[in-house]
């Protein structure tokens, strides 16, 4: 119903939801149950970068996450890859604000991408976490999840 009205409003007097905002949680140490900055995981299997639209982030998937998807747009990361995390966020925006009883959302890591040849992707990768065993954040509606090791592999 609200983005009804607002869907209204904004033919009327331009009121649109506002774009999703990394929020960033990198030093909050409740927020250090998977990945944190600074570890440096190397691929064990080929993934893929893959992003939904021209204007979406790049996301470091496995080949199970390709399953079924259409329309997206991928780029081959061999295995031995390696990913720095830096930085720990979630997205926020008046559709989704972190207001406990309410939508969860997962805190993501952001990270440089290094290809095997020494190569770096040219910006920032969101690296998936492992979809299971999530841990709420306690007070908020944020779900940190561990790192997927049957993907990544810690070197540091």
């Amino acid at each position: 119903m609200k983005y009804s009205i607002c869907l209204l409003l904004a033919l009327v007097a331009g009121c649109v939801p506002a774009a999703p905002t990394t929020i960033d949680v990198t030093n909050d140490a409740r927020f250090q149950a998977g990945y944190r900055a600074g570890q440096i995981y190397q691929l064990r299997v080929d993934g893929y970068l893959a992003r939904t639209s021209p204007t979406a982030p790049w996301e470091l998937w496995t080949a199970a996450d390709l399953q079924g998807q259409i329309g997206i747009e991928i780029r081959p990361v061999p295995a031995g890859a390696t990913v720095r995390i830096e930085k720990l966020g979630y997205l926020f925006n008046s559709e989704h604000p972190p207001i406990p009883g309410e939508t969860t959302e997962a805190v993501l890591a952001y990270g440089t991408l290094t290809f095997a040849d020494g190569k770096t992707w040219p910006g920032e990768v969101v690296i998936l976490p492992a979809l299971h065993d999530p841990t709420l954040v306690a007070g908020t509606t944020l779900l940190v999840y561990p790192v997927d090791g049957e993907f990544l592999k810690e070197v540091k």
